[in-house]
């Protein structure tokens, strides 16, 4: 059987700017939707698709402004 490895990983969203009425961008601050945790995972591939999965359902129509960020331990 193939040892795991141990990553770490959390997800941020990274809101789209928007412009007021002056034309001025109000960008909001990034937020943390899955917390960092530690996973064991047989390489970085599976440990991707694995921690896209827990990405609440409320971002589904914003996948392109979350960052999975996952480093090897």
């Amino acid at each position: 059987m193939p040892k795991g490895q141990l990553f770490e990983y959390a997800v941020l969203h990274h809101p789209t700017p928007k412009k007021d009425s002056g034309g001025n961008d109000i960008t909001e601050p990034s937020t943390i939707i899955v917390q960092p945790a530690f996973g064991v995972f047989k390489d970085e591939k599976e440990a991707n698709l694995k921690v896209s999965r827990l990405i609440p359902a409320e971002y589904d129509t914003k996948l392109h402004e979350c960052d999975v960020m996952i480093r090897p331990f």
